[in-house]
């Protein structure tokens, strides 16, 4: 659990932490850096407060382990890498406010089901940068309203880019301050 006065994570904070395999962020969290949790292979679940509007790049990119995410209300944008190769995710809901998903946002992740709590005419307005995101996913539409009023099938694209240099530093081990 971290403090309740956080407001901020910095960029590669819980880089590479294998220790970690689930974590309470602060409720007045508005930041998450990017690659703040990168690699770190054993986190299996994550709650996103409501303050948080955006999942930076590679933010969760290779949490091998993660299987459940929460993503806010009020969530806008999903960056690219933002959830790449974490293969145990297979299911995902996505808020309505969401109106953009970069390209490879969810590279790897083999993703079955996308829920998206808004219809399909309001998926239809997201942004997409890469129309084949959810490729090989089924996409449930109207999913706060406990049915789905449609569904999709898509095939998903295959990783092809390398994996990027860790910073430099033990960043696990770093103190976390609370940001006024």
């Amino acid at each position: 659990t971290l403090s309740q006065k956080l407001t901020t994570l910095g960029e590669y904070v819980f880089y590479e932490c294998s220790a970690i395999t689930d974590i309470t962020l602060s409720q007045n969290l508005t930041s998450i850096g990017k690659g703040a949790f990168y690699w770190c292979t054993s986190l299996k679940e994550i709650q996103i407060p409501s303050g948080v509007t955006a999942i930076k790049p590679s933010t969760f990119a290779w949490c091998e382990s993660l299987a459940s995410i929460t993503l806010p209300d009020g969530l806008r944008r999903i960056e690219k890498n933002a959830f790449s190769i974490c293969s145990k995710l297979d299911h995902i809901i996505i808020p309505k406010s969401v109106n953009y998903i970069a390209d490879r946002a969810f590279d790897s992740s083999y993703l079955e089901n996308v829920y998206y709590v808004g219809t399909k005419a309001e998926w239809d307005r997201i942004q997409f940068e890469d129309e084949d995101v959810f490729l090989l996913s089924t996409i449930h539409y109207s999913y706060n309203a406990g049915n789905s009023d449609s569904s999709e099938e898509t095939p998903k694209e295959t990783p092809d880019e390398p994996k990027p240099a860790p910073p430099t530093g033990d960043l696990c081990e770093k103190p976390i301050y609370a940001s006024n």
